[in-house]
């Protein structure tokens, strides 16, 4: 389900995409940035993002098993394995990446850097 919060008006660089309550430690959210689909992590109180579709097949990540252990995804569909701080793939293939946006929290409102990186 995508995220209808609209909290405080954006500033040039990121956009307010959740409060802190919406994403609670060990959970995903899909959330929208500029159009994008951006899957919303919590590990452990830090707040993660990364591009919610899978570049094998578009699979929706943010529906996908976390481990919080290890900070890795697996993909609903077909089990590939992704770092959620670096976007790296881990388990197959190595050498793919999903972009990872900046992400930072002010008082209750989580806010996603507009631009990869």
């Amino acid at each position: 389900m995508s995220s209808r919060y609209r909290g405080p008006p954006p500033d040039s660089d990121f956009v307010a995409v959740a409060r802190v309550d919406e994403v609670p430690p060990g959970r995903m959210k899909r959330v929208e940035v500029d159009g994008r689909d951006v899957a919303l992590v919590n590990l452990d109180g830090a707040f993660f993002a990364m591009d919610n579709n899978c570049p094998h097949n578009g699979g929706p990540l943010a529906q996908g098993q976390l481990d919080e252990c290890s900070g890795q995804v697996v993909c609903p569909w077909h089990a590939w394995t992704w770092d959620v701080k670096t976007g790296r793939a881990i388990a197959p293939p190595i050498d793919y990446r999903v972009a990872t946006y900046s992400v930072r929290v002010e008082g209750r409102d989580i806010l996603v850097s507009r631009s990869p990186g």
